[in-house]
């Protein structure tokens, strides 16, 4: 949820792949909160600048993919499965999809 400040801030997002080698970062990464701590500085990762976008890109990935909002919606619960209703979202507090258009795209 904390990612939901930064796109609100840009409306611009990078999805980096990582290479297969990096599966103990990804597992790192995935367990923790940027609000709670630099993950990318605890991971020796680093960022370099985007070409199309102005939120940098994390270097040393296999793809990056440069990406604007272009449309967001609040998540509905009516058709979501009981069970993950209840796990994620007890107090309803749904996130928000965001759609983006790829504007650069980069493999490395």
């Amino acid at each position: 949820r904390y990612t939901r400040e930064l796109l609100e801030a840009t409306k611009e997002f990078t999805i980096c792949v990582p290479k297969d080698s990096m599966k103990k970062e990804l597992a790192f990464a995935g367990s923790k909160s940027g609000r709670d701590l630099n993950k990318a500085k605890e991971l020796g990762l680093t960022f370099e600048a985007s070409e199309k976008v102005s939120v940098p890109r994390l270097a040393g990935m296999e793809a990056v993919y440069e990406c604007k909002v272009v449309y967001e919606t609040l998540m509905s619960g009516k058709d979501l499965d009981p069970q993950i209703m209840e796990r994620a979202y007890p107090e309803g507090d749904y996130h928000i999809l965001y759609f983006g258009e790829i504007v650069a795209c980069h493999q490395f």
